[in-house]
């Protein structure tokens, strides 16, 4: 039996930004519509297989990113509006929490009373990028001149994980090539070493295994 779940994250870093390729909310995404977020979270929770599912879209039909999850009305609409006869397993709310330390308080908060709790996971990490620059022995593998890597990369300040990823991925080509070796490192980084030193997703793994069983 596979999980479906609904994945809503702060914007294309994590979640590939292919909006022209999202299909109506509620429908299966294919691989090609996944971002390394995607990939991160299903292996999480392997050997279980995992089927994501289009998420609610604003107005327009442009994916919620940012600042939209920290909008109690706009969070709760997001999350409960889906057809009822639809079987969602899981809904994963993963944002950057830009220094604010009760953001997933905040966000916890947000949707406590709600039916579908407590099947939503809020999530609130320093900088998604962390997680992908966690594996530094991946990393070496994927580039001649890896830069120094933090052993805590959760206590750089905001925006040094990105900075450090692209420096990493500078030599991938276009856009495109870049996108594709986020999600290589997303299915190829040693989940432990990640873990051991990033202590949000050290909790989303928790998270899911406590709610999951």
């Amino acid at each position: 039996m596979e999980y479906r779940f609904v994945l809503y994250a702060e914007g294309a870093g994590e979640t590939g930004g292919r909006d022209r390729l999202l299909p109506p909310p509620g429908a299966e995404l294919r691989e090609e519509a996944l971002g390394p977020a995607h990939f991160l979270i299903a292996r999480c929770v392997e050997p279980r297989q995992v089927v994501f599912l289009a998420p609610l879209r604003k107005r327009g039909g442009r994916a919620a990113t940012g600042s939209d999850f920290l909008r109690r009305r706009t969070l709760r609409q997001l999350l409960t509006t889906f057809d009822g006869s639809l079987r969602i397993d899981l809904m994963v709310v993963l944002v950057d929490h830009d220094g604010d330390k009760k953001r997933k308080a905040t966000l916890d908060a947000h949707v406590e009373f709600h039916h579908f709790a407590p099947r939503i996971i809020s999530v609130a990490v320093k900088e998604f990028e962390s997680w992908l620059i966690g594996d530094d022995q991946l990393l070496r593998g994927m580039t001649a001149a890896l830069p120094d890597l933090p052993r805590h990369p959760e206590k750089l300040r905001p925006g040094e994980a990105k900075n450090l990823l692209g420096k990493v991925l500078q030599d991938g080509g276009g856009s495109a090539a870049i996108a594709a070796r986020r999600i290589e490192i997303a299915r190829r980084c040693d989940l432990e070493i990640v873990s051991r030193i990033c202590p949000s997703f050290q909790q989303l793994r928790a998270d899911l295994k406590r709610i999951l069983g």
